[in-house]
């Protein structure tokens, strides 16, 4: 009687013992993935880390990449706020007034808003929302990678590798520090170590989170949902072919579905109706992602050694490239990837063929266009070549597969090889060319005093703010106007985006028609209470002011002069 119970406690104890080193690997794991965060986001610890954020690029390009950073920050912070407090008042932004759903003016960045949710509660500071967000994010994406990797190698050493190359990479943190969104495409790589287990097992956790997932990805940003759209076919049709859903019960499918619909239509909905609107539309002009782009120097260039991990663990033999799952599931995710790059590579798909011949013998057509009038909302998406974030993602966990295969070969105790490829991800990730500085990310006290002088004269609703920014300094001076919102919290007429918001023109012109009672009773109609005239010594203010001198001001009443701004009550 005692063996069996022997063998019961044995086979606990190893249980405990595995469970143990798992749970040790997770927390290295995690204390290596914390530390290259922060060490990636050294230039803002250094500019402080409560008014500034990080961005790439030099000149007139880092001016205008500045007011793209502010914003974000602004909208990170805003976003995660309203998710808790006002749910429902997600799309009704603060910026554009008078326009409705003006979230839809951009991209919504809904998810990194829940990540900065913990902060943007406590404080109004939009950098210190922002830079919390960013730091998940980056932490999100390394864990979904080493969870992976772990799952189908059975290596943990292997994950971190991946995670490193894959959260960290110079194309991540360094090219693209200031748009942490555009390829926030962590949520499919956790939807793909869901949807594996999920098939494998029928576990009712692996489907929660594979709805959750799916769900996520799509709240991120419009360039890796299309991506991530796009590449997950193969890999699905791969999984249904080697389990033929035997262990999924049709009330799990249903529940993904559903989850996944029921998101789309809260978050793709409004955007859908905006479009139908016209208040966005197509681009006229494409970035196409260039094959180049993965060479050394490049947007996408991953490193040498995560390239030749990469290239090690495509070539070694099936049997051994993920031995803690069933099959293999490499081909699935290079042909996704590919099917993927050849879309985003558009007109510009024949760069390939003409390095090798000087007329090339055929011509790879450009899929992109005829894509735009079968998929809605795809001709919106105008920096294409941001798509190819897919093949990085595919990359990545061939140089896990690989980093793995090492470790199980080479005539070493495991620690050893696995230390020292971890030790190869950290350094060439950490001494990776990084082109970033820390912009300044914060309101103008100045400012702040004003508008807290308009409160506690009782004045409230929206604001037009005077002169209305256009072309470049929409893109440099509407940030910094939008970001006072976080601390005021009411709408404003300093719009930026991707597109304006409809009945931007008939606002020109009303504004043109200022101070006559009439454009002020407009104006009032459209829901404007307050007029805010900035910029003392520009052509327009000048002007402005010389009408207000020359005739009655009957539809505006002077409420504060200070520091530079003044504020006029709009009357009807």
């Amino acid at each position: 009687m005692s063996e069996p119970l022997d063998g019961i406690a044995e086979a606990e104890k190893a249980r405990t013992v595995r469970r143990g080193r798992v749970n040790g690997w997770t927390a290295f794991a995690l204390a290596v993935f914390l530390l290259l965060a922060l060490l990636s986001s050294l230039e803002v610890w250094r500019a402080g880390i409560g008014s500034s954020a990080l961005a790439s690029g030099s000149g007139r390009v880092l001016d205008i990449v500045h007011g793209d950073v502010i914003f974000e920050a602004w909208l990170v912070a805003r976003n995660g706020r309203t998710l808790v407090r006002r749910p429902t008042a997600l799309f009704d932004t603060e910026h554009c007034a008078p326009a409705a759903k003006t979230l839809t003016l951009g991209i919504p960045m809904i998810t990194m808003g829940l990540l900065a949710a913990p902060v943007a509660l406590v404080t109004p500071n939009p950098a210190l929302a922002y830079n919390f967000s960013t730091l998940m994010l980056w932490i999100a994406s390394a864990l979904a990678m080493f969870l992976l990797v772990r799952d189908w190698t059975g290596s943990a050493a292997a994950g971190i590798v991946a995670g490193s190359f894959f959260a960290f990479g110079a194309w991540r943190v360094g090219l693209n520090a200031e748009h942490p969104s555009v390829y926030d495409i962590a949520w499919m790589v956790f939807a793909l170590y869901f949807a594996q287990r999920l098939s494998a097992r029928g576990r009712w956790r692996d489907a929660v989170g594979l709805a959750l997932a799916c769900s996520l990805q799509i709240a991120a940003s419009m360039y890796p949902l299309a991506a991530a759209a796009l590449f997950s076919p193969p890999f699905a049709l791969w999984l249904l072919a080697r389990d033929r859903l035997r262990k999924v019960r049709p009330s799990q499918i249903a529940f993904v579905a559903i989850s996944i619909g029921v998101t789309a239509y809260l978050v793709l909905g409004p955007y859908l109706d905006a479009r139908n609107s016209g208040t966005i539309g197509a681009r006229t002009t494409f970035f196409f992602l260039p094959w180049s782009a993965f060479l050394p120097g490049r947007t996408f260039f991953l490193g040498w050694a995560a390239l030749l991990l990469a290239a090690l663990g495509l070539c070694i033999p099936r049997k051994d490239a993920t031995p803690a799952i069933q099959g293999d599931p490499r081909w699935a995710l290079i042909l996704g990837a590919l099917v993927v790059s050849v879309i985003a590579a558009g007109p510009l798909n024949n760069w390939l063929l003409e390095g090798i011949w000087d007329e090339p013998p055929i011509r790879i057509p450009d899929f992109y266009s005829p894509l735009t009038e079968l998929i809605p909302g795809l001709d919106s998406i105008r920096v294409v070549f941001r798509l190819g974030v897919v093949m990085l993602v595919t990359l990545c966990i061939l140089s896990g597969i690989g980093s793995a295969w090492l470790i199980r070969v080479v005539p070493l105790r495991t620690p050893v090889v696995g230390c020292a490829l971890i030790g190869i991800a950290v350094l060439t990730v950490l001494f990776a060319s990084h082109d970033r500085v820390a912009v300044e990310v914060a309101a103008d006290p100045g400012e702040l005093s004003f508008f807290e002088s308009l409160e506690k004269l009782g004045n409230q609703g929206p604001i037009l703010e005077l002169p209305l920014t256009k072309g470049l300094s929409r893109s440099m001076k509407a940030p910094k106007h939008i970001l006072l919102s976080a601390y005021h919290r009411r709408r404003v007429s300093s719009c930026f985006g991707s597109y304006r918001g409809s009945g931007r023109a008939e606002l020109e012109e009303l504004v043109d028609q200022l101070p006559d009672r009439s454009a002020a009773r407009a104006l009032r109609e459209l829901g404007f209470t307050t007029v805010v005239l900035r910029e003392p010594k520009s052509r327009w203010t000048l002007r402005f002011q010389w009408i207000l001198k020359r005739r009655p001001a009957e539809g505006l009443s002077l409420l504060l002069d200070q520091g530079g701004l003044k504020a006029y009550e709009l009357r009807s």
